[in-house]
């Protein structure tokens, strides 16, 4: 004779198995993160698109290279100016920056991916580019160069535009690279 108590142990038992198949009720398989410092992963900002593109602008900037960490190879796009990423990967991105209309290089810089949202990662110049002080004819722009290794595993899928802002006196400007990158 069944009690209710073996109904509701054979119901659970039975549960449990249907669980068991059922995919994404286990334990879900870690999705590959980058060994990076978590300061060098992009994160997303509170600040939303409209806001960052609305900022006042600075001159010259450009991200020149975007090179896997673990092969070297560079990640350009499908289209000139744009590049492709994928999750779970570290990237040296480098690139210069220089405010000419102050007649500097900023030291600490941010380099922002604008979509739907933007993501951020903060990073220093310092780096000799010799050829842009030449270019500009200005031997304060030596060190106008910056080259980071970055991971975008917080980064949701989709292309954004590139930016890098600088803040002087509390105030944030920006400088658009006219270049995009498509993460994946």
């Amino acid at each position: 004779m069944e009690t209710a108590s073996m109904k509701l142990t054979a119901i659970g038992a039975l549960l449990t198995i249907a669980i068991s198949f059922i995919p994404g009720c286990r334990d879900r398989p870690q999705q590959r993160r980058a060994g990076v410092a978590s300061d060098q992963q992009f994160a997303a900002t509170t600040e939303s698109a409209e806001t960052v593109l609305a900022l006042p602008q600075f001159d010259v900037c450009s991200m020149e290279s975007v090179r896997s960490v673990s092969d070297n190879s560079l990640n350009p796009g499908d289209v000139p100016n744009s590049w492709k990423v994928e999750k779970g990967q570290a990237y040296d991105i480098s690139g210069f920056v220089v405010d000419k209309a102050q007649g500097s290089v900023p030291q600490r810089i941010r380099l922002l991916l604008v979509g739907k949202n933007v993501h951020a990662v903060t990073t220093r110049t310092g780096v000799e580019r010799p050829d842009v002080a030449q270019y500009f004819s200005w031997g304060g722009f030596l060190r106008a160069g910056y080259s980071s290794e970055v991971a975008f595993d917080d980064v949701p899928a989709g292309d954004y535009q590139i930016l890098v802002a600088e803040t002087q006196d509390s105030r944030t400007f920006v400088c658009r690279t006219f270049q995009t990158i498509s993460i994946r």
